[in-house]
């Protein structure tokens, strides 16, 4: 019963405009979320000494409001999409070069996978990749613990045709689509901490030794895959872009067994020192 009024709720704010829903982030969930609940704030306090050790608190703290700022932004964007237009949507979050990969998906006749990070609006990239002739496009997602939102966010993601596949699913799907013979573009979130016995590779991410996931890179391998990054950047306040470009093997720094991965979290770290508010620090990345 909760859940459904919750999710009702959340639908009633999601018909709201983003101008009053920004009034509802700086006024109401900012303080309720940094200074009342202190949602993860420990966590966060953790990782940005652990990130960048050679500035001071004050700085530091200057990171950690900025990325609550941020934090309530997703929030409310994401509620938004649930009633934001198409052309609102690609307004707002602007894809560049993207042309560029489905072409030549149809010229090489290869399949994408896109490497997306909890990094600016993870939310509205995945809900504005739209498919068309020259690639199906599938979204990886993993299942959340509430159904009632689980739901929510599924209906969100998919409303203009991006096709939801689960974690476990996605070697399958992507093998039924290219049985057919067709080519398929998959965004994948692959920033996260994996399970202890998916643990291959470790990678120097922000000076620390980090886990990382591969399972990205295996899907690359598999199916001879061309490998993107997806820098999403803030221009201002709701407005994004989002610059697609091609990774090789040739990028890694020294020679292993996983190029892709090390390429992207390299690149991942670069962003990370330019604009450090727009990752998502509450995640306990580095967990021991």
């Amino acid at each position: 019963m909760m859940n459904r009024l919750a999710v009702a709720l959340v639908n009633i704010l999601s018909r709201l405009p983003l101008r009053i829903l920004y009034v509802v982030a700086d006024s109401v969930l900012y303080p309720l979320t940094r200074h009342v609940v202190r949602y993860r704030c420990t966590v966060v306090e953790k990782n940005l000494a652990l990130a960048f050790p050679e500035k001071s608190d004050k700085e530091r703290q200057t990171i950690e409001k900025a990325f609550y700022h941020q934090l309530c932004d997703i929030l409310v964007e994401t509620i938004r999409m649930r009633h934001m237009s198409l052309h609102e949507l690609q307004e707002r979050f602007q894809w560049r070069h993207l042309d560029i990969v489905k072409q030549q998906c149809l010229d090489e006749q290869k399949s994408a996978l896109l490497y997306l990070a909890h990094y600016g609006q993870w939310e509205w990239a995945i809900g504005s990749l739209l498919p068309d002739t020259s690639a199906h496009s599938l979204f990886v997602y993993s299942e959340l613990h509430n159904s009632a939102f689980n739901q929510w966010m599924l209906a969100c993601r998919s409303r203009f045709g991006n096709t939801p596949v689960r974690m476990q699913d996605t070697s399958s799907t992507i093998e039924r689509i290219q049985q057919e013979k067709a080519n398929v573009m998959v965004i994948a979130i692959a920033d996260q901490l994996p399970k202890e016995q998916y643990v291959r590779h470790f990678h120097r991410f922000m000076g620390i030794k980090t886990k990382v996931l591969t399972g990205t890179e295996q899907l690359v391998r598999k199916y001879d895959m061309n490998a993107f990054y997806c820098r999403v950047e803030r221009v201002k306040r709701g407005y994004y872009t989002c610059t697609v470009e091609q990774m090789t093997t040739e990028e890694a720094p020294t020679a292993n067994d996983w190029p892709y991965t090390d390429a992207y979290f390299d690149r991942l770290q670069q962003q990370l020192r330019q604009q450090s508010e727009l990752w998502l620090w509450s995640h306990d990345r580095w967990r021991r």
